[in-house]
């Protein structure tokens, strides 16, 4: 299959709703392939029947003003140490800046990580790197808050950017770093938002991203 694996949408809730702001909308080109990727996880000792279901809700073409992309930020360049957060231990933090490459209105935000995270915060940077605004905290990894940005979006300008950290505790005896397995963790912040980063040449990579932003690791891609 020819090209990259765009991000259309995630949750890890049983059941996640997303509704877009008015007169917005996502875009999906005709004939274009779409991925239903399910990561399961069965801690029983017996086999499980799982699945998962995904519904789009059509819009006709003359109620978008506007489409939505999604900044998708990722930190994996941490390692958190036997013992963190145990028996009186400071838990381990570490995180990453990601530029936002145009003027955009963000209208939600939501975290994702493993069973280990404690705590994942999020900042509105100034162009100089300063915190300006605390704009998200979540403590549960199993169910991140969700939050909302509406009446008015979150007004972010070409130049500042979203400093955001995950801190975590560690049970073991060994070093754990990001991975897929639950017994690795992770560190992602997710926002939706609009309008979408068109591709016109000037961005870091020379193909259309369809509005999604990548940041790993401060790198940006778009």
């Amino acid at each position: 299959m020819e090209g990259p694996r765009l991000f259309v949408y995630g949750a890890q809730e049983a059941v996640h709703e997303v509704s877009l702001p008015d007169r917005i909308g996502g875009h999906l080109e005709e004939n274009e392939i779409f991925i239903l990727e399910v990561h399961i996880a069965n801690a029983s000792s017996e086999p499980v029947e799982a699945f998962a279901t995904v519904t789009i809700d059509p819009a006709p073409e003359d109620s978008i003003d506007q489409y939505s992309g999604i900044l998708f930020y990722m930190n994996t360049d941490f390692t958190i140490p036997p013992g963190a957060g145990i028996d009186g231990a400071p838990v381990h933090t570490d995180g990453a800046v990601c530029a936002v490459p145009r003027d955009v209105n963000v209208f939600r935000m939501q975290s994702h990580a493993h069973q280990r995270m404690t705590k994942a915060e999020s900042w509105l940077a100034d162009a100089s790197g300063s915190r300006a605004q605390k704009i998200y905290k979540n403590e549960d990894w199993h169910s991140p808050v969700s939050r909302s940005f509406d009446d008015p979006a979150l007004a972010i300008t070409a130049g500042q950017a979203i400093d955001f950290e995950c801190s975590w505790s560690n049970e073991t005896d060994q070093n754990i770093e990001f991975g897929e397995s639950v017994e690795d963790e992770m560190c992602i912040v997710g926002l939706g938002y609009y309008p979408a980063i068109e591709y016109d040449g000037s961005g870091t990579v020379p193909i259309d991203m369809h509005g999604n932003v990548f940041c790993l690791d401060g790198d940006l891609y778009y």
